[in-house]
């Protein structure tokens, strides 16, 4: 595995990888996708693991760390649409056949990847003890939060530079070296964990202290693989290299877009924790215990689409809408096929899986329920997670945060008043707020889909 990590990557210079991506679309997306699925799965693994062990310090622990994550990922999101706008930016310009413009926006991914890695630390650790007050962490529950928090930043800077390094990979269509890295880091993670946790018996700052390793290691990966080894397409100069402040403002006007989706995407969880939380801090671990379970079917729609976006941007790059349109309608079909089967087998086994956790009837019951409704929202969201790359890579980015924007708050959140408190049905109320906001979030994005694929057809075919 660490042999193959460090292949050479510069089959791209010579055009021959993007001719074999031209010629067979489906066959690349697996190839692209694979690696981070698996990645993916690992990692998911890693947290349903880690809550394994996490829910022996008691649930008030599995709650806090419910608390801290939507917090953690709207920093890290900043980090993420700007790897996006990078991954974006290279992808089309390697379909363009164009390397010397692609080396530079890789240039200035890993200059600009450090400077955020530092600033997004500093004030991530800063600003978010006030936050979590703010989301309802309370007692104990806020005094877990904090402590996990404030160690996760302390390695902040590692996975946001890990995450630039990544999308520079992506960009040129490696995605085989960072699903390893990620693999080694989460069993790095997975081994540390129970020493942590239980052996040395530090708790859930030992969860912490168990991933901030991870990150590191990732860290030091990338930095080989690009630096020292240079297994990259590119071959990193930085004695000449001259710091372009309007290629960075391009990077940003596509990646701040995207970053702020995800940021909304955060805070949708955020909000449901937030009104989670007035019926009691149980019944936040119990919805983190769900969404543990529900990171199995999250991230394999997520591995599909970040493959997906490297295609996307090298066929607009080649200006073939036959096999972006191709490529599109089979991730559509194999993401609906997978929301589909983890829907089944979620909405029938949900209780069993659950119960592998704890044995608090309360968790279980509240997991239990969540499924029993959230589940129909699934094949609606992969539609939405595939248009929101044709979305992103199209130059659109704004009407993808207006259909995360309609979703998570603009429809959501009137839609649990209605529900949860107008209806009286609680808790229940919030799942069914989510479902019937999700529905009509889709409705929006079919509108813009419509759109922005004539847009797209149009533009190639008067190339």
């Amino acid at each position: 595995m660490i042999k193959k990590l460090f292949q050479n990557n510069n089959d791209l210079a010579d055009g021959s990888r993007l001719n074999e991506f031209i010629a067979n679309p489906k066959k690349t997306l697996w190839t692209l996708s694979g690696p981070i699925i698996f990645s993916l799965l690992f990692q998911a693994l890693y947290l349903i693991v880690d809550t394994f062990f996490v829910i022996k310090v008691g649930h008030e622990a599995v709650a806090a760390i419910t608390f801290v994550m939507p917090v953690f990922l709207i920093i890290v999101a900043t980090v993420t649409g700007f790897g996006v706008g990078v991954t974006t930016l290279i992808s089309k310009y390697i379909g363009a056949k164009d390397n010397k413009k692609a080396s530079k926006v890789a240039h200035h991914a890993v200059i600009s990847g450090l400077i955020l890695g530092v600033f997004i630390s500093l004030f991530g650790y800063i600003i978010a003890p006030t936050i979590l007050k703010l989301l309802g962490a309370t007692g104990y529950t806020l005094f877990l939060a904090s402590q996990y928090f404030k160690i996760i930043f302390i390695g902040n800077f590692f996975l946001v530079t890990s995450v630039i390094f990544r999308s520079i990979l992506a960009g040129e269509g490696n995605h085989a070296a960072p699903a390893t890295i990620l693999v080694i880091g989460t069993i790095i993670n997975l081994i540390l964990d129970p020493i942590f946790i239980i052996v040395l018996d530090w708790g859930i700052k030992g969860a912490a202290w168990a991933t901030l390793c991870g990150f590191l290691f990732s860290f030091v990966a990338y930095f080989i693989f690009l630096f020292i080894k240079n297994s990259s397409f590119f071959d990193f100069n930085f004695k000449q290299f001259n710091f372009d402040t309007s290629l960075i403002k391009r990077i940003f006007k596509i990646g701040a877009p995207i970053a702020v989706s995800q940021m909304l995407l955060s805070s949708g969880v955020m909000f449901v924790n937030f009104f989670v939380s007035r019926f009691g801090q149980e019944m936040v671990a119990g919805f983190g215990l769900a969404s543990r379970l529900e990171a199995l079917y999250t991230i394999i729609l997520i591995g599909i689409s970040t493959g997906l976006l490297t295609l996307l941007g090298m066929y607009l790059g080649a200006k073939r809408y036959d096999l972006i349109k191709l490529i599109l309608f089979y991730s559509i079909k194999v993401s609906l096929i997978i929301s589909l089967f983890t829907a089944i087998l979620l909405y029938f086994f949900s209780g069993m899986f659950l119960s592998i956790f704890t044995n608090n009837i309360i968790l279980i019951s509240v997991g239990i329920l969540y499924f029993k409704i959230t589940v129909y929202s699934y094949p609606l969201i992969a539609i939405m997670a595939v248009i929101a790359k044709l979305l992103q890579v199209a130059g659109h980015p704004l009407k993808d945060i207006l259909i995360n924007l309609c979703r998570l708050i603009i429809f959501f959140i009137p839609l649990v008043f209605l529900f949860a408190y107008k209806f009286g049905l609680g808790i229940k109320g919030i799942w069914y707020a989510r479902l019937l906001a999700t529905s009509l979030a889709l409705i929006v994005a079919l509108f813009f889909y419509k759109k922005v694929a004539k847009e797209i057809k149009e533009s190639c075919q008067n190339c």
